[in-house]
């Protein structure tokens, strides 16, 4: 399915972004909209990713664990994320 709307975005034209349809929960929303969402959703897994490598790194460098503060993830409770 996902290689199939990939083949898609190619052919979208500018005023197709202004189309609208019915999300379930959100209501009236655009295909740029959904564009949006979905190149930020890939984003957003691409960072959790990037962030659940570098945390062994963080956690074994020793004294300079502090410059990674902005970084450091802390360990969640089972179920979450």
């Amino acid at each position: 399915m996902r290689a199939g709307s990939l083949e898609l975005v190619p052919k979208v034209a500018e005023g197709d972004l202004k189309r609208t349809a019915r999300h379930q929960e959100l209501g009236m929303v655009t295909l740029g909209e959904m564009l949006h969402q979905w190149a930020g959703h890939d984003l957003m897994h691409t960072s959790r990713g990037r962030e659940a490598i570098l945390q062994p790194f963080i956690d074994g460098c020793g004294p300079w664990k502090v410059y990674f503060s902005d970084h450091a993830v802390p360990p969640s409770s089972p179920g979450e994320r």
